[in-house]
């Protein structure tokens, strides 16, 4: 793991670089055995058509790599920062089939920029957007190299309006591209807040809020292995109201007095 950071606080410049890398030796993976292989274990199973025997075994070869950068500058626009990154990772995750050796390979690279505001204390937003693009490819089974797409873009805002009023809401897009028929697709989910400051020193909030307004949520993945592609959907908690009540307690005890440190075990002045 290296990392590296650069920051000139005169301009509010910030540098930040991140390598990391992983070894796995004796992995435990999967041996898969198909139907009709000439092998004593699926001879002796009775393996089906269609089904397949599973045996775990160890098998060096199992590694990743991730690198990542970002840079980070003062934007005049709005009195904002801009920030931008880059990301790319690399997993290798052998296999057998049949009793030969598979490697799936997977490259995924992804970056981001996002611009958030520092207006004022009553104002204050974030706009973000994040594409990534996953290639797989497999060294036995190259029928089941994939590759697709993914972009998320959001936007966040947080207003006080006016003397104890606060409006919060955020905004989201998720776009699919390069998955099986009727998984290719992109929604909104929107989520809305508006909230009363309570008390004199407003430690204290009641707030209504409204979760995905569209009523356009989903949940949808994509799994990748030695034999098989598997684009799923699952449920996911869509449009709800809720009302809520918070309050800040703000309220820190004094630190421990130095003369009275010296009887904490550790304590050397």
């Amino acid at each position: 793991f290296l990392r590296y950071q650069y920051t000139l606080p005169a301009k509010s410049r910030t540098l930040f670089l991140m390598a990391r890398g992983e070894y796995v030796a004796d992995q435990i993976v999967n041996s898969i055995w198909l139907a009709g292989a000439q092998h004593p274990y699926p001879a002796a199973m009775k393996i089906p058509g269609g089904a397949q025997l599973v045996v775990p075994v160890n098998l060096d070869g199992a590694w990743n790599l991730r690198l990542f950068g970002s840079y980070g500058v003062p934007a005049r626009i709005l009195r904002s920062n801009l920030n931008l990154d880059l990301g790319y990772t690399f997993q290798n995750n052998p296999g057998l089939v049949n009793g030969q050796r598979s490697e799936a390979l997977n490259h995924v690279v992804a970056g981001g920029i996002t611009l958030s505001s520092n207006i004022s204390s009553l104002v204050d937003f974030t706009v973000s957007a994040r594409p990534s693009w996953n290639v797989v490819r497999n060294s036995l089974q190259p029928e089941t190299d994939e590759s697709f797409f993914n972009q998320s873009s959001s936007l966040r805002c947080h207003w006080q309006i006016m003397a104890g009023i606060v409006l919060r809401t955020d905004i989201s897009h998720q776009y699919y591209g390069g998955l099986s028929e009727g998984f290719n697709q992109h929604y909104f989910l929107w989520n809305l807040a508006i909230g009363k400051k309570l008390f004199r020193n407003e430690r204290g909030e009641i707030a209504v809020a409204v979760n995905d307004l569209l009523n356009q949520n989903r949940s949808i993945g994509r799994t990748v292995m030695e034999t098989w592609i598997e684009d799923s959907r699952t449920n996911a908690l869509t449009r709800f109201a809720m009302v809520s009540f918070t309050y800040n307690l703000r309220h820190f005890g004094k630190g421990i007095p130095e003369e009275d440190q010296s009887d904490m075990p550790g304590w050397r002045r």
